[in-house]
């Protein structure tokens, strides 16, 4: 508590203006006056990459969420806390498609995601920060990448790697697209495998692939590239040690 006498004149707070903070209420306790109708505290949203970014908060009151259009993914995000900012992003590529809508972007950083994902209709932009280092792991359990809904999208910056089609259906264990229209490019295809199809797989689709790597897949089929119904273009692309 402070002294009621400060300056010790014999005369407390009550009458003695010197012993009184400057808007003269209250005895001095030793801290600073702060005028808080000059100088608000501002409650709200501080993450400046969120829709509810509010500039003049300084007080962060955990409101913060994100309508898009662009949602970013790391490998140290959480997707229960996060809500796929760049400063608070989600942790996988999967909840990042389900939460964006047509037109989003999904935005990938550096690191090795496991898992399998699926566009399911949505007509997005998933793109990764370098293919050579942003990498989606299949793990060897289902094919990496599949664009079957009819969907129109981009897939753009990654390393697909370690999927697998156990099914006699010429889908592939990397890439598969039927029935849409994908632009797929910047990617490396390896290393997936498939009782028919293993790198990447286009059919009853239209599809641009440009500036790919497929190499190192294994299918019974067809190993690097399988189109069938379809029209395709590629371009700078290279394709080889790829077996079946």
């Amino acid at each position: 508590a402070g002294d009621p006498d400060l300056d010790g004149d014999g005369e407390d707070y009550t009458t003695d203006v010197d012993d009184q903070d400057p808007d003269s209420t209250r005895m001095d306790m030793g801290a600073f006056y702060f005028d808080q109708i000059e100088f608000p505290i501002t409650y709200g949203c501080m993450d400046p990459g969120a829709t509810n970014y509010d500039s003049l908060a300084i007080i962060d009151d955990g409101s913060c969420y994100n309508d898009g259009p662009v949602f970013h993914i790391s490998s140290d995000g959480n997707d229960f806390f996060g809500i796929g900012t760049e400063q608070n992003p989600y942790l996988t590529i999967q909840h990042g498609m389900d939460v964006s809508s047509d037109s989003d972007t999904v935005l990938v950083q550096s690191g090795t995601y496991v898992e399998n994902i699926n566009y399911n209709g949505k007509n997005i932009v998933v793109k990764g920060e370098n293919r050579e280092t942003t990498i989606i792991d299949g793990n060897g359990v289902a094919a990496v990448v599949q664009i079957i809904n009819g969907e129109s999208v981009v897939l753009d910056g990654f390393t697909i790697t370690n999927g697998f089609n156990p099914n006699f259906t010429y889908l592939a264990g990397g890439i598969n697209v039927v029935n849409s229209f994908s632009v797929i490019k910047n990617v490396i295809v390896e290393n997936n495998t498939g009782e028919d199809g293993s790198g990447i797989s286009i059919e009853s689709s239209e599809a641009y692939i440009s500036n790919a790597i497929v190499r190192n897949n294994n299918g019974a089929q067809a190993s690097g590239i399988c189109s069938r119904f379809s029209n395709i273009y590629i371009d700078s692309t290279e394709v080889y040690n790829n077996s079946g």
